[in-house]
């Protein structure tokens, strides 16, 4: 995982940018931004099928069995977010 400095302006996350989130072990599927800047990933492990999603954020990570209660918890939990575009 890369962690991206960007100093002044406000920085843009792309879907281009998923490959850069991306590891071995685990494929970027979403990119979120919360307001404060803080880059959330939700990805899909490689290898593992019993909760095979991951959310990480600052240095947490949730492990979840679909996506869709991936995304669930990050809308609840960090409400106005934005999506990489």
């Amino acid at each position: 995982m890369l962690f991206r400095v960007n100093y002044g302006g406000e920085s843009h996350l792309t879907k281009k940018d998923l490959k850069h989130f991306s590891d071995s072990k685990y494929a970027c599927k979403h990119l979120f931004q919360t307001p404060e800047n803080t880059i959330i990933i939700v990805s899909q492990s490689k290898s593992r099928k019993v909760k095979s999603f991951r959310v990480a954020y600052n240095f947490t990570n949730v492990f979840f069995s679909t996506e869709e209660d991936a995304l669930t918890f990050v809308k609840e939990r960090f409400g106005n977010i934005k999506e990489a575009q």
